[in-house]
C-alpha cells in the first residue's frame, strides 16, 4: 500500500496541475511531491538507490512532457516501465 502511495502521488499531482493549469505546474507539482517523499523515504532509512530511482522517474517524466509539449507524454515512462516488467 506505502509503495502504491509514494508511487501514485506524484502521478496524481501531475494530472490535478496539468487539468487546472498547464504542463509546467503538474510537472512542478509532480517533482514537489516527489522531492518530499524521497526525503521521507531517505528519513525511513530506505536504500538511497531507491530513493533516488523515484525521483529520476517523475523528473524524466517532466523532461519528457514539458519537451514534447503534451500532457499525456508524462506518462510515457511509467508505460515502458511496466512493458518492460511484462516481458521480463
Amino acid at each position: 500500500m506505502r509503495h502504491g502511495i509514494d508511487g501514485g502521488v506524484p502521478f496524481l499531482l501531475f494530472f490535478v496541475g496539468f487539468q487546472f493549469h498547464s504542463i509546467a505546474i503538474g510537472c512542478l507539482a509532480a517533482l514537489i511531491a516527489a522531492a518530499g517523499l524521497a526525503i521521507r523515504r531517505a528519513k525511513r532509512g530506505e536504500p538511497r538507490v531507491t530513493v533516488f530511482l523515484g525521483v529520476f522517474a517523475v523528473a524524466l517524466s517532466a523532461t519528457i512532457a514539458l519537451s514534447v509539449g503534451e500532457g499525456r507524454s508524462f506518462f510515457v515512462t511509467s508505460l515502458i516501465a511496466n512493458a518492460v516488467g511484462l516481458l521480463v
